[in-house]
């Protein structure tokens, strides 16, 4: 009943895919309400990890020395997952960088805000900038609305 009463407030009110017919509202509505699916994990077994430990460990440091963000581990944990593969096996390995594709979604699923000054060089070799007093007050009017600093 309340996804009834909700599909029919949204078509009447067409607050919804302005423009769509009402039988694509409608499956919308439904299709979000009321479908949803989870995945089965795949499955991880610990019994196979793997460790490949820093041969320069550093002394211990106290626990009120430790600071969050600054302090880290000689290692880390790496599992790598696979949609048809699913996990692989866990590793513990010194500590060190990690490699992402740069169109992995983890970048494009944030805040952004674009600033597209050009500069430009002009006959005698001198660096020339099209109104950058203006770019600078759209940037920042344009990082205010998604509450950039």
């Amino acid at each position: 009943m309340f996804v009834q009463r909700t599909m029919r407030q949204a078509l009447k009110a067409n607050t919804l895919l302005s423009g769509v017919s009402p039988s694509l509202h409608s499956a919308r509505i439904v299709a979000h309400r009321c479908y949803s699916a989870a995945a089965t994990p795949a499955p991880l077994d610990a019994s196979k990890l793997q460790i490949n430990a820093s041969k320069n460990q550093k002394p211990l440091q106290d626990n009120s020395q430790l600071v969050f963000g600054k302090t880290f581990s000689d290692n880390m944990l790496i599992i790598e997952w696979d949609k048809e593969k699913g996990w692989g096996t866990p590793q513990i390995k010194e500590y060190g960088k990690l490699q992402l594709d740069p169109s992995a979604v983890v970048f494009h699923y944030a805040f952004e805000c674009f600033e597209g000054m050009k500069a430009y060089k002009d006959k005698e070799g001198r660096t020339r900038l099209f109104r950058p007093d203006m770019n600078m007050k759209r940037f920042s009017r344009s990082a205010g609305r998604i509450a950039l600093p």
